[in-house]
This record gives structure tokens, C-alpha cells and sequence, in this order.
């Protein structure tokens, strides 16, 4: 942009103004596409930063029994691709990921205040079965969900 401003002055003090210059006309034409360029990342990295977080504001509501990822992103108006990379850029995690995260920890927080059985809890919760809420949970945390709930 500094280049384009100094040709554009060196241009300028060099030759009177004519209407017809088409050096002068090319190099207002550049300026204001760096400019229009320059501007436009920031609208869209806004409009797609608001996106991800009405993503993550429905998948906390609906962690339980969340949406399709595809179905959230239509619901943004965004390709699926597109939504999941941004998703994966803004939060450090893929939306799958981000759920699994979601449901881990409202398991642990169960398991660790109520008297509710594995299975109970994984019902609620959305896993597949018990088996599939304590390898999850071990994997995140280390220990089983028996062994932490005992340790509590």
C-alpha cells in the first residue's frame, strides 16, 4: 500500500492533472483494491466468528442429543467443510471433538454428584452404552469412571 501511495504522489507532483491519465487511473484503481481487500477479511472473519459461536452456543444446549454437523452448518448458512475448519480454528477442536468434550465433563460432573448408575448416566447423555461412556471418559481422563467416582 506504501508503494502504491508514493507512485501515486510521484505521479501526481511530476504532471498536472488531466482527466484522461490512464497511469493515474490504474493506480487508484490498485490502491483501492488493496484497500477493498484489506477490509474484507475482517468483515468475514467477523460474520464467520459470530457463526462459530452460535455453533457452540447450540451445541452446549443440544450436547446430549446434538444436531448433525452437517444440519448445523446449513442452519449457519456455511459448507460444511468451511464450518468445520473455522469451527476447528476458533475453538482448537473439531465440533464432533468439541461435543464429545461437552459430554465428558457433564459425565463427570454426574458421576460425581449423583448416585446414578454408568449406564443411566451414558442414556442421558447420548453414549452409545456404558462400555463406550467409560472407555471415552478413561481415554480423557486417565482413570476409569468407577475409579474416579470412588476417589471423590
Amino acid at each position: 500500500m506504501l508503494t502504491l501511495m508514493d507512485a501515486v504522489h510521484a505521479k501526481l507532483s511530476r504532471t498536472l492533472a488531466s482527466t484522461s491519465d490512464p497511469l493515474r487511473a490504474a493506480l487508484g484503481l490498485q490502491v483501492l483494491a488493496v484497500v477493498t481487500q484489506g477490509a474484507m477479511p475482517r468483515a468475514g472473519a467477523r460474520d464467520i466468528t459470530d457463526k462459530v459461536v452460535r455453533a457452540e452456543q447450540r451445541l452446549s444446549a443440544t450436547a446430549d442429543h446434538p444436531p448433525s454437523m452437517p444440519q448445523i452448518a446449513r442452519e449457519l448458512g456455511v459448507a460444511y467443510s468451511y464450518y468445520r475448519r473455522e469451527f476447528k480454528r476458533h475453538t482448537g477442536l473439531s465440533p464432533y471433538r468439541y461435543v464429545q468434550e461437552l459430554r465428558l465433563e457433564k459425565a463427570r460432573r454426574l458421576i460425581g454428584s449423583s448416585s446414578q448408575s454408568l449406564q443411566e448416566i451414558a442414556e442421558q447423555l447420548g453414549f452409545a452404552s456404558a462400555f463406550h461412556l467409560s472407555a471415552a471418559f478413561k481415554k480423557r481422563y486417565g482413570q476409569s469412571p468407577t475409579h474416579w467416582r470412588r476417589g471423590r
